[in-house]
């Protein structure tokens, strides 16, 4: 059944929010006296940052007031220029290099051939608090800082080092422990760090002997408790560096996710019970011009319900299926009729009793691409950039399943010529075609309602994501909102073609996710988590830089028409937007801080 909420000319200038968008108000502007080559902020610190080869500004992220401003030579005499800053919030320092030789292997890395200089710098004040030369060719992933130790594990290529984040002393070494911590759990009670390694493809040559390790060692001393070998290649999204693998501790049990599931009793290491799947399978092929790709999101993540752990079991191409597992044991309960020609599942949930599949849909994908162009004189330019994108997958369709016998209970025929993903709703799931939006009963498949939205005036639709009582639809040219309860349009607003804007947090929660759309889903990895909806914002920003962010209380959006090569920080809270401007020959390097909201 389909609903037409608003009709005539009155309403539909009203939903289209047909006045004029303003222009973001700025709050603070400075001209550092120096390019911003590095650039960052850290709002939970009261830290904003820039820098040049030769110096670095810090300043006040609320009033854009000057905390500090220091040339490199005199926080470290030996220092000529920097080649990289790491900023590590959580510890409030900045890791600043100087890489005096070695041999490089793209992407700012150089080998352990030659003495790179680290100085440690508070970043309240500038004041160098340690420096070193022992730490050759490391980068942002060899260094891991430990809140609850207040301690930075440090790895190279002899091992792994435990140091006081505050003045350098060395706390303990192993060398047991190979590759860089890709993810860690710490048990303050019983003084404990269990660590999963992996080895980074840029620093391959660093770590020779490599084995893949899940290690468990006494936080004070470094001795090793257990180590033992985990199945499985750890990956990261290859732009926004998301780890695909995560150390998840409930009750007496480590889950380790990577290209499936693997459980291992906590006091000993043992492998309890194992699962394989692959979270990464092959939708399509590299681009000719992709110097790195990868495509994320094409399997759903496991999910927990009770005592009971379903997961998908993607075997090939052609045989995929849902498999639910005892928790405890690992016994396998039942496994469900073949998924036939599914080439994605992204999302997966139990809903009153139902597991519910998406296949096919919005997948995310990733890429650092290399463009040749040739002008009419003959002469080329090559150009490499960065880019994020959602892709649809086909086949599509919807289906559910007895969770309790794994029998297939119905399929959905709405979604033959696409979905764009869905989410629970209680009793129902909502999903979105590209074209409506509908709610399906979980027990039946049958439509509770199908609002069509392509009359909403902002063309088809990527994506959805719940919002309080609402649907947030981001679609080609804007964003649109519906009620949750029957579909009806509350407000749209048109833009440009943009993506929505992800906002790094930090996630060190355990177990199980609560989270309404996350409900059941194995999570809880110590590391960075991404959100796309802040507060009551969602920003939107083009590939050409400019950007726009939403209010989703009420759809209305303000606007900054940034420089092409501008670089966009949106604030934790969602409330304003940081641009950087590099500055040229003809223009200086600029910072600008405007308000998002009236």
């Amino acid at each position: 059944m389909k609903k037409q909420i608003l009709t005539g000319f009155t309403a539909s200038m009203m939903a289209l929010g047909a006045f004029a968008q303003e222009d973001m108000a700025t709050t603070w502007m400075k001209n550092p006296d120096h390019k911003i080559l590095w650039k960052g902020k850290g709002e939970q610190v009261g830290v904003i940052y820039t820098a040049s080869k030769k110096e670095m500004t810090v300043y006040n992220p609320t009033t854009g007031d000057m905390v500090w401003n220091k040339e490199f030579k005199t926080m470290a005499p030996k220092f000529k220029s920097v080649d990289e800053i790491i900023p590590m919030w959580d510890a409030k320092v900045f890791f600043i290099f100087n890489r005096r030789g070695g041999l490089g292997l793209g992407f700012g890395i150089k080998l352990d051939v030659a003495g790179d200089m680290l100085v440690v710098a508070d970043m309240n004040t500038g004041e160098p608090l340690w420096s070193s030369e022992e730490f050759e060719g490391i980068t942002d992933e060899n260094v891991i800082y430990v809140p609850e130790a207040e301690a930075f594990m440090i790895t190279t290529k002899k091992a792994l080092h435990f140091i006081k984040a505050k003045t350098g002393q060395k706390i303990w070494e192993t060398s047991k422990f190979g590759g860089v911590v890709g993810d860690y759990y710490v048990d303050v009670a019983e003084g404990t760090i269990t660590m999963l390694n992996y080895k980074p493809g840029s620093l391959a040559a660093i770590f020779t002997l490599f084995k893949n390790q899940i290690m468990k060692v006494n936080l004070k001393n470094g001795d090793v408790i257990w180590d033992q070998t985990y199945r499985g290649a750890f990956e990261k999204k290859v732009y926004t560096g998301e780890p695909l693998a995560r150390i998840i501790k409930k009750d007496n049990k480590i889950f380790l996710t990577i290209n499936g599931l693997q459980v291992f009793e906590y006091s000993t290491g043992k492998l309890i019970w194992s699962s394989a799947y692959d979270e990464t399978p092959v939708i399509k092929g590299r681009p000719a011009n992709a110097i790195k790709y990868g495509i994320y999101g094409a399997v759903a993540d496991p999910i927990v319900v009770g005592e009971f752990i379903y997961i998908l079991d993607m075997q090939n191409k052609r045989k995929q299926f849902i498999k639910k597992y005892e928790l405890e044991s690992g016994k396998l309960v039942w496994t469900s009729p073949e998924i036939k020609d599914a080439r994605a599942i992204p999302n997966m949930y139990e809903v009153n009793g139902v597991i519910v599949l998406q296949v096919g849909g919005t997948v995310e994908e990733q890429g650092y691409y290399r463009n040749v162009s040739r002008s009419a004189d003959g002469t080329t330019t090559v150009t490499y950039y960065w880019e994020k994108d959602y892709i649809e997958v086909k086949p599509f369709n919807v289906q559910g399943f007895d969770a309790a016998s794994g029998k297939a209970l119905w399929e959905s025929e709405r979604f033959k010529k696409g979905i764009t993903n869905m989410f629970p709703d209680g009793n129902d799931v909502v999903i979105c075609s590209g074209k409506a939006l509908y709610k399906l009963d979980s027990k039946t498949g049958a439509d509770k309602y199908e609002v069509d939205i392509s009359k909403d005036g902002v063309s088809q639709a990527n994506k959805i994501y719940e919002y309080n009582d609402n649907v947030v639809i981001v679609c080609d040219k804007g964003l649109t909102i519906h009620k949750k309860s029957d579909g009806s349009l509350i407000k749209s607003a048109k833009y440009k073609r943009a993506l929505p804007v992800e906002v790094k947090s930090n996630n060190a929660s355990g177990g199980v996710s609560s989270g309404k759309s996350g409900a059941n889903k194995l999570s809880g990895f110590k590391g960075d988590t991404y959100s796309q909806i802040v507060g009551n914002s969602m920003a939107m920003q083009t590939k050409g830089g400019d950007i726009a962010v939403y209010n989703l209380d009420n759809c209305v959006y303000r606007q900054v028409d940034a420089r092409k090569d501008a670089d966009l920080l949106l604030s934790e809270d969602g409330e304003y937007v940081f641009v950087f401007e590099t500055g040229g020959t003809f223009s200086k390097s600029k910072i600008t801080k405007y308000k998002t909201k009236p």
